[in-house]
């Protein structure tokens, strides 16, 4: 863990080997004072940068991790100037949103102005978003830079369902917002996230048609919920496991056998069935990637 004046930067290597970095305007419990600050040599290998644009969310999944007990800060322009200073030549991807929501960031429109021109030729941005404020803030600037995709999370297409899932969402208003930036950006990606577990587990295969014809999404991914052993109150996955497991007996988390039968009814539309031995398919399969060209028929069944 580094910092750059005010902010944190947070330098990793994923499994597969790519140099990750993300910056964030804070972090619950970190003291700014006793970190090392970055140099150029933290940066050289950097192929996707993350950032976050404020310390906040304006949901309350119940399956986050994030820890929502801090105070909320916004990534000033002058912080991730100081940021961008720094070369990258193997940059490749940069996803705005980490941990939080970046449309909440009071200058979330400004920051590709402040990309310098230094970085290397065809960098791509994607935002990764609950998409519940893009009614209120302009994606052009992100899309005149390089816009992939948006990843909007809609965990079900039901709007009781989703709210219960999302608390503080409106199924309304983000259907809306889809609908708007299919029609001013015809081009632009739609990604979107699904995540399963006990509370939104019901009509995936419905959720997928109505995701493809309806919203008209490029992708869906629908991954399995995981619960961290090591919970802290500042998680809302925190409180809605304590409630579910009082209420229920159980963890909201997919036994292998209800997440199997998940991956059975998406894979009608990835090409056909993917059924073997159906407990070993649910505990091997944690993430279903579909795309727009697998949809299946209106009158091909879903069951």
């Amino acid at each position: 863990m580094l910092r750059i004046g005010e902010t944190i930067l947070i330098p990793e290597a994923t499994p597969d080997g790519i140099v990750l970095a993300s910056i964030y305007p804070s972090l619950p419990g970190v003291d700014h004072s006793t970190l090392r600050d970055a140099v150029f040599q933290d940066f050289e290998h950097i192929q996707h940068l993350r950032f976050d644009p404020v310390s906040a969310c304006n949901v309350r999944c119940v399956f986050c991790h994030s820890d929502f007990s801090g105070a909320v800060r916004q990534l000033a322009p002058e912080a991730f100037r100081a940021a961008m200073r720094f070369s990258m030549p193997k940059l490749q991807n940069i996803s705005v949103g980490c941990a939080y929501e970046p449309l909440m960031g009071k200058f979330f429109e400004s920051y590709p102005s402040m990309m310098p021109r230094k970085h290397p030729a065809g960098v791509r941005a994607r935002i990764i978003t609950n998409g519940l404020l893009l009614h209120k803030k302009d994606i052009s600037p992100w899309v005149e830079f390089g816009l992939e995709y948006i990843h909007v999370s809609v965990h079900s297409h039901l709007a009781d369902v989703y709210e219960r899932t999302m608390v503080g969402a409106s199924m309304r208003q983000l259907c809306d917002n889809l609908r708007a930036v299919r029609l001013k950006f015809p081009d632009l990606r739609i990604n979107m996230i699904n995540v399963v577990c006990k509370e939104n587990q019901v009509h995936i295969g419905d959720y997928c048609r109505w995701a493809f014809d309806e919203i008209g999404a490029d992708r869906v991914d629908i991954y399995r919920a995981a619960f961290a052993g090591n919970r802290q109150a500042g998680y809302p996955a925190t409180s809605y496991v304590e409630r579910f497991s009082n209420e229920m007996s159980r963890s909201p988390a997919l036994t292998d056998e209800e997440w199997a039968t998940t991956v059975d009814e998406v894979s009608k539309f990835m090409g056909g069935p993917l059924r073997g031995n159906i407990h070993a398919l649910g505990a091997a399969i944690s993430t279903l990637i579909l795309r727009r060209t697998e949809v299946v028929r209106d009158d091909q069944p879903l069951h």
